[in-house]
């Protein structure tokens, strides 16, 4: 598998993790390359926190297959 195969894979799974983390009218968009970029509406601070520690805990379990 080339290197762009293998950093794509990683991104598929980094983006499905991505939007099981977030609510269902929060915007996830992939901005540039490797970025993502997440508009949460409707929220207070300490829920912006929240969401993130859960996306940050999340990507700590990210396992991709061989």
């Amino acid at each position: 598998m080339k290197f762009t195969e293998k950093s794509d894979v990683v991104l598929r799974y980094y983006a499905k993790g991505v939007l099981s983390t977030f609510r269902h009218h929060d915007l996830v968009a992939r901005y540039g390359g490797e970025e993502f970029a997440v508009l949460l509406p409707n929220i207070g601070q300490m829920g912006v926190r929240r969401a993130l520690w859960k996306r940050c805990a999340g990507v700590s379990r990210i396992f991709l297959p061989s």
